[in-house]
């Protein structure tokens, strides 16, 4: 990290007066890397949580309608 603009006796209003450049909002969000290929094993791994997750609302949701009724 650059130090050379930043005193210690500066008056820092905002927090975004301690940051570089580099590190503001406004630069990091023009970074796009694009998606990220997945292996086999960790698309499957996704899949299964999507259908674990499904699974787990049906249950929830037909246990509320059991205890209500």
């Amino acid at each position: 990290m650059k130090m050379k603009n930043f005193q210690l006796d500066q008056d820092l209003l905002w927090p975004a007066d301690a940051l570089e450049p580099e590190q503001l909002s406004e630069n990091v969000q023009n970074r796009h890397y694009g998606k990220k290929q997945l292996s086999p094993g960790a698309k499957l791994l996704f899949w299964a949580l999507r259908v674990y997750a499904l699974f787990m609302l049906g249950l929830v949701t037909y246990q509320a309608w059991a205890n209500l009724h």
